[in-house]
C-alpha cells in the first residue's frame, strides 16, 4: 500500500514538472517574440529621434520634407509630423498587448515555482535558472538577486516601455511648435494623452493580468501605491508640458496660462532675460524659460532650450535661378498664408518671397532683404523692419500699424490701401513709391525721402513730415489736417484738392507747387518759400503767412486776406527759381498721377519762359499781394490769437478718432516751446504758438469737447503745465 502511495506522488512530481517545463518552454517562446518586438520598437524610436533632431528651423520655414535616416526617403514635412507620432502610438499600444500576454505567462510560471520552493525551502528553483534572459521575464519571475540589480531591470523596463515613447511624442512637439499650426500641435497633444491612457490600462493589467480592470486597479493601488504615484506624478507632468508649457503663441491655452499667471512671479516679459522690450510681451514663466529667450545677434540662436518662433537668421534662402527667371521675378519662396509670428529673419536674404496673407505680428527682419517680395495683405503689426530693403515690394493693403521702418529702403513700393498708422519711417526711402489710399494716421515720418511718390487720396493726418523730401510727390485729395510739414521740401508739389486744415509749414520749400482747391484753414505757413505756387481756390482762413517768400505765385480770391497775419511777405525776385525747377513727375505712361504732374511742370516752364522775370511786377497778382500786406499791417494780433484758439479748438473736438489725432497736433503745436526754429544767438525766428494757449485750454478742457476723452500721453495735463508756465512769464513780464 505505501509502495502505491510513492509511485502516485512520484507520477504527480513527474506531471508537475513536465508541466512546468512546458509552460517555461511557452514563456521562453513568448519571451523571445515580444524581444523582437521590443527591439524593432525601440529601433524605430531611435530612427525618429534621429529624423526629428535633423529638422530644422530653415526646415519648418521652408517647409522642406524630411530625409529619412538610411532609407533617405523623402516624407512632406506636415504629413511626418502629423502621422509619425501616431505610428509611434500605434506600435506602443501592439508591443503593449504582447508584454500583457508575456506577463501571463510568466507570472502564472512564477506562482507555481513560488509554491514549490516553499515545499521545499528552496531559495531558488531550477527552472528559474532556464528563463529567457529578457529583461522584462527576468524582473517578474527570474531567481533571487540583488536588489539593485531588480531595480535595474525593472528601470530598463520602464525606461524602454514608458518614458522614451513618451518623451518622443513630447519631442515630436516641441520640434514643430515653432511652425504654428494648431491642427497638428492639437494631434501631438491627444497623442501623448491617449499613450499615456494606454500606458495606464496595460500597466495595471501587466501586475494582474487575470483580473478585471477595476479589480486589477484597486490591487495596484493596493500593492503598489508607490508605483501609482510615479505613474500619476509623470503624466500629470507631461499633460501639463503638453497642454500648458508647449503652447503656440497667441493661443487660447497660452493666452490663457498668461492671464492666470498675472500678478504672480510666473508672469515674466519676454524674450525672457531680458530688462524691457519693444515689444512688451508676457508670457508663463516656464513656457518664457523653455522657449522665449534673447536671440543673440552673433550667433542667431536663442538663448532658451527650445524656441517656438522661427528663427532663421543672417541666412541666403534664396535658391539660386539664372537670370532669365530672376528678371521674369519668378516667386523664390513660397510663404503664403503662412502664421510666421514673432519669427527672426533678420540679416537674411528674402528677395521675391511670397508672403500674401502671411501673418507677421512682431517679427523681426531687421536688415533683411525684402526686394520684390509679395507681400499684399500681410498682418505685419509691430514688424521691426529696421534697414530692411523693400525696394519693389507690393504691399498693397499689408497691416503694417506701429511697425518700426526706419531707414528702410522702399523705392518703388507698392502700399496702396495699406494700413500704415502710426509706423515709423524716419530717413526710410520711398522714392517713386505708391501709397495711394494707404492709411498713414500720426505715422512718424521725419526726413523721409518722397521724391515723385504717389500718395494721392491717403490719409496724413497728423504725420511728422519734418524735413522730408517730396519733391514732385502726388498728393491729389491727400488728408494732411494737423500734420507737421516744417522745413519739408515740397517744390512741385502736387497738392490739388488737399486738406490741411491746422498743419504746420512753417519753413516748408512749396516752389512751384500745386496748391489749387486746397484747404490751409489754421495753417501754420510762417517762412515758407511759395515762389511759383498757385493758390487759385485755396482757402487760407485764419492762416499765419508771416515772412512767406511770394513770387509769381497766384493769389487766391480776394476775400483770401479774412483774419490772416501776413506781415513781412517777402516780394522779391529769387535768382534761383528757374534753376531749381525740375521735371519730378514725367514718365512715359501718361497715369492721372502723371498727367497731373505734367499739367504741373508745363505751367512752371511758361512762367520760366518769361523774357524778364520783374515783368510779375506789373501783374494783377502782384498786386493784390501788395494790397494784401497794406491792409493786414495794422491787423490786431490779440483778436487773431483769440480766434486762431476757438478754431483751432473747435476743429479739434470735431474729431472722432479713437486717440484723436488731430486734437493732439494741436495741443503740440501750442506746447512745442523749445523745437521751433532759432538763430544762432537763440532767438526763436518762428514763435512757438501765435494763438491764446489760455483759451485753448478753456475749451478743449470744457466737457462738451468729446475728443478730450481720447487722448493719450498725457497731452491735456502737458497743456495745463504749458499754460502754467505761460501765466508765470506774464506775471514776471508785468512784475518788471
Amino acid at each position: 500500500m505505501a509502495s502505491t502511495n510513492v509511485f502516485e506522488e512520484l507520477k504527480v512530481d513527474i506531471g508537475n514538472q513536465t508541466h512546468n517545463h512546458r509552460l517555461l518552454a511557452a514563456v521562453n517562446d513568448a519571451a523571445m517574440a515580444v524581444r523582437n518586438g521590443w527591439i524593432f520598437f525601440v529601433g524605430m524610436m531611435a530612427f525618429f529621434f534621429i529624423a526629428v533632431a535633423g529638422v530644422t528651423h530653415q526646415d519648418l520655414l521652408l517647409n522642406s520634407p524630411v530625409k529619412l535616416p538610411l532609407i533617405q526617403i523623402d516624407i512632406e514635412l506636415t504629413r511626418f509630423f502629423q502621422f509619425a507620432p501616431l505610428a509611434v502610438v500605434l506600435f506602443h499600444f501592439g508591443i503593449l498587448l504582447q508584454y500583457i500576454m508575456l506577463a501571463g505567462k510568466t507570472l502564472a510560471l512564477h506562482e507555481i515555482l513560488k509554491t514549490e520552493e516553499e515545499k521545499t525551502g528552496n531559495r531558488t528553483h531550477p527552472i528559474r535558472l532556464e528563463m529567457s534572459s529578457y529583461f522584462f521575464v527576468q524582473a517578474m519571475a527570474g531567481p533571487a538577486r540583488s536588489p539593485v540589480l531588480s531595480i535595474f531591470l525593472r528601470a530598463m523596463t520602464v525606461l524602454t516601455l514608458g518614458l522614451l515613447p513618451l518623451t518622443l511624442l513630447i519631442y515630436f512637439q516641441t520640434t514643430y511648435l515653432a511652425f504654428h499650426d494648431p491642427v497638428v500641435t492639437w494631434a501631438h497633444r491627444l497623442y501623448v494623452l491617449a499613450d499615456l491612457f494606454v500606458l495606464l490600462i496595460i500597466g495595471v493589467f501587466t501586475r494582474f493580468p487575470n483580473k478585471l480592470f477595476r479589480q486589477a486597479f484597486s490591487s495596484y493601488i493596493r500593492y503598489h501605491s508607490s508605483g501609482i504615484f510615479l505613474t500619476l506624478l509623470i503624466s500629470l507632468a507631461a499633460l501639463f508640458y503638453s497642454f500648458c508649457i508647449a503652447t503656440i503663441p497667441d493661443s487660447w491655452l497660452d493666452r490663457k496660462m498668461t492671464a492666470l499667471s498675472r500678478g504672480t512671479p510666473l508672469h515674466v516679459s519676454v524674450p525672457y532675460g531680458t530688462v524691457g522690450t519693444m515689444q512688451n510681451r508676457h508670457a508663463f514663466l516656464p513656457t518664457a524659460w523653455l522657449f522665449e529667450g534673447r536671440v543673440s545677434e552673433m550667433s542667431g540662436r536663442a538663448s532658451s532650450w527650445f524656441s517656438r518662433n522661427l528663427i532663421v537668421t543672417d541666412v541666403d534662402l534664396v535658391p539660386y535661378v539664372n537670370a532669365e527667371r530672376e528678371k521674369a521675378n519668378e516667386v523664390s519662396l513660397h510663404l503664403r498664408g503662412r502664421d510666421l509670428r514673432y519669427a527672426n529673419f533678420s540679416q537674411s536674404d528674402m528677395h521675391r518671397a511670397d508672403f500674401k496673407e502671411a501673418n507677421l505680428k512682431q517679427a523681426n527682419l531687421s536688415q533683411t532683404n525684402l526686394s520684390f517680395a509679395r507681400l499684399r495683405g500681410a498682418r505685419m503689426y509691430k514688424v521691426d523692419l529696421r534697414n530692411a530693403d523693400l525696394s519693389h515690394a507690393d504691399l498693397r493693403w499689408a497691416k503694417l500699424k506701429k511697425s518700426d521702418l526706419r531707414q528702410a529702403t522702399l523705392v518703388r513700393a507698392n502700399l496702396s490701401s495699406a494700413n500704415l498708422e502710426t509706423v515709423n519711417l524716419t530717413d526710410a526711402n520711398l522714392e517713386g513709391s505708391k501709397l495711394q489710399w494707404a492709411n498713414l494716421l500720426g505715422a512718424n515720418m521725419e526726413k523721409v525721402n518722397l521724391r515723385k511718390a504717389t500718395i494721392s487720396q491717403a490719409n496724413l493726418q497728423s504725420v511728422n513730415l519734418n524735413g522730408a523730401e517730396m519733391q514732385g510727390a502726388d498728393l491729389f485729395k491727400a488728408n494732411l489736417n494737423g500734420a507737421v510739414l516744417r522745413n519739408a521740401h515740397m517744390q512741385q508739389a502736387i497738392l490739388l484738392w488737399a486738406r490741411m486744415v491746422a498743419a504746420d509749414l512753417r519753413g516748408a520749400k512749396l516752389q512751384g507747387s500745386d496748391l489749387r482747391s486746397t484747404n490751409m484753414a489754421l495753417s501754420d505757413l510762417r517762412g515758407a518759400d511759395l515762389q511759383g505756387v498757385d493758390l487759385v481756390s485755396a482757402t487760407l482762413k485764419d492762416a499765419d503767412l508771416r515772412n512767406v517768400s511770394v513770387w509769381q505765385t497766384n493769389p487766391t480770391s480776394d476775400d483770401m486776406a479774412q483774419e490772416l497775419r501776413m506781415q513781412n511777405i517777402k516780394l522779391k525776385n529769387p535768382e534761383e527759381l528757374g534753376k531749381k525747377n525740375e521735371d519730378y513727375g514725367l514718365s512715359r505712361k501718361k497715369t492721372p498721377q502723371e498727367k497731373r504732374r505734367e499739367a504741373n511742370v508745363k505751367r512752371l516752364k511758361k512762367l520760366q519762359k518769361l523774357k524778364k522775370t520783374t515783368d510779375w511786377d506789373e501783374t494783377d497778382e502782384y498786386s493784390i499781394w501788395e494790397g494784401l500786406m497794406e491792409n493786414k499791417t495794422g491787423s490786431s494780433i490779440g483778436k487773431y490769437s483769440l480766434v486762431l484758439s476757438d478754431r483751432l479748438a473747435e476743429q479739434g473736438c470735431r474729431d472722432r478718432s479713437r486717440n484723436a489725432w488731430m486734437l493732439a497736433s494741436i495741443i503740440k503745436r501750442a506746447t512745442d516751446v523749445y523745437h521751433s526754429t532759432r538763430h544762432s544767438d537763440n532767438t526763436s525766428y518762428f514763435p512757438p504758438f501765435n494763438g491764446n494757449i489760455e483759451r485753448l485750454y478753456q475749451k478743449i478742457a470744457d466737457k462738451r469737447c468729446q475728443a478730450t476723452k481720447n487722448l493719450r500721453g498725457g497731452l491735456l495735463v502737458k497743456l495745463r503745465i504749458a499754460v502754467v508756465q505761460y501765466r508765470k512769464k506774464i506775471r514776471e513780464s508785468k512784475g518788471q
